[in-house]
C-alpha cells in the first residue's frame, strides 16, 4: 500500500504553442481521480493555468520539457 505525501499534484508538458495539463488527486492509495486541460502558451491562457491550479488546490508541480521551451 502507498503512502500518499500530496494528495493533489500537477505534470505539465510543455509545447512551443500549448502546455497539457495532468492534475492527479487521491481519493484513497489505490484509487485517484485524473484531470487533462490543454493550455496556450499565450500570457492569458496561462493565467488561466495558474487559476485553475489554485481552484483544484494544487501546490505541487512537476514540468517536462525539452529544447528551449523551459525557459
Amino acid at each position: 500500500m502507498l503512502k500518499i505525501i500530496h494528495p493533489v499534484v500537477c505534470g505539465l508538458d510543455v509545447h512551443k504553442d500549448s502546455v497539457k495539463a495532468c492534475i492527479l488527486k487521491a481519493q484513497n492509495s489505490q484509487n485517484y481521480t485524473t484531470i487533462i486541460k490543454t493550455f496556450t502558451t499565450m500570457t492569458s491562457s496561462l493565467e488561466q493555468l495558474k487559476s485553475w491550479l489554485a481552484e483544484e488546490e494544487c501546490s505541487i508541480v512537476a514540468m517536462e520539457s525539452t529544447g528551449k521551451h523551459w525557459i
